[in-house]
């Protein structure tokens, strides 16, 4: 059976309908073919299946390792039983009794003691009487106050390391270079004058 012979005006209304649907240039190319050669044209394409994703089976190309490293760092991948050993098999806690006893009174003067000295220093060492002075000369007098400054200072800097704190210490063991100097000064216009 030959294929059916359509007019140009036929043809034209076709272009026509199919531009003003803007219908895709591949399926108007088919078209055309349908009118040109009948029933005959070549069969249409097979629709091509969509992906689907959950058709394939998953694999994890990390094999486990965390996407930020420092989430886990310096750790490997460890196994259920490893991680409910870490969590103590996932028990709550149970109440075991009252907490330590404190002596509060101690507490409270430790933390005084902390709070006024810098460290629990201040409470151990014992208040010592000192005798009067003597009255001494100018340059004696003197001479006993560089040292007492001195040993204040140095004993600053000893409390202050043992409570951790070096903020201090370079300020401190320039007055203390300083002093020496001036405690110098005065024991030679001490034996100046003796002499």
């Amino acid at each position: 059976m030959p294929p059916p012979r359509y007019s140009q005006g036929t043809k034209d209304i076709l272009d026509g309908l199919m531009s003003d649907s803007k219908l895709n240039p591949v399926r108007q190319r088919e078209l055309r073919q349908v009118m040109e050669h009948g029933r005959a044209a070549g069969r249409p394409k097979p629709v091509r299946p969509v992906y689907n994703r959950r058709d394939v089976p998953f694999e994890d190309p990390l094999r486990g390792i965390a996407l930020n490293p420092n989430l886990i760092r310096h750790a490997g991948i460890r196994t259920q039983p490893q991680i409910a050993a870490a969590h103590n098999n996932y028990r709550r806690e149970q109440f075991a009794g009252g907490g330590r006893v404190v002596n509060r009174d101690a507490e409270k003067r430790r933390l005084q003691n902390i709070n006024t000295y810098g460290s629990e220093l201040g409470a151990a060492q014992p208040a010592t009487t000192e005798p009067p002075p003597k009255l001494r000369s100018g340059p004696a007098q003197l001479h006993a106050q560089i040292s007492a400054e001195i040993e204040e200072r140095q004993a600053f800097v000893q409390q202050m390391r043992a409570a951790g704190n070096t903020e201090h210490e370079a300020t401190m063991q320039q007055q203390i270079g300083e002093r020496m100097g001036e405690l110098r000064v005065v024991e030679q216009h001490m034996h100046g004058s003796n002499s």
